[in-house]
């Protein structure tokens, strides 16, 4: 009865040794490929997030019940996606996610141009609000590895 114990715990050990260091070299691609892509993120979109992004939200203003401005940050956006490019061919859910963010906010703004009412033009800064906010949540999530990176 001693001898199967010590054989069954023998083999434990013995199969926990073989799988722990697959488990680390696993884990350990994992994250450098999540610390990479957060690298490339922080350096390619930092001063776009933290500076561009801001600054034309703001330039957005209304004239006359037209809202005007939108410009800066169309041009912002067309930054933003011809920065993701790099990742179409090496992270495809990231580049097919924010492209879509992007193309949801410039379908938004194509919107700006005619006469609204009060009601309308707070609706839609707070819809344009929401579509940064969703545009800054996306990248987090990138940036924190809650999407899977390829």
């Amino acid at each position: 009865m001693d001898n199967i114990a010590t054989t069954i715990m023998a083999l434990c050990a013995l199969i926990i040794s073989i799988i722990s260091p697959i488990f680390r070299v696993y884990w350990s691609n994992k994250l450098n490929r999540v610390n990479l892509t957060s690298t490339y993120l922080k350096e390619v979109y930092g001063k776009i997030l933290y500076e561009d992004l801001p600054v034309a939200r703001e330039h957005i203003h209304i004239n006359n019940n037209i809202i005007e401005g939108c410009d800066l940050l169309l041009s912002v956006l067309r930054d933003i996606r011809k920065r993701a490019l790099y990742f179409k061919s090496t992270n495809k859910v990231f580049y097919e996610g924010i492209h879509r963010e992007i193309q949801e906010l410039e379908n938004h703004l194509f919107k700006a141009g005619d006469p609204m009412t009060s009601e309308q033009i707070a609706e839609f800064l707070n819809t344009t609000n929401e579509y940064i906010e969703n545009i800054y949540g996306y990248m987090s999530d990138v940036y924190l590895g809650k999407y899977k990176v390829t």
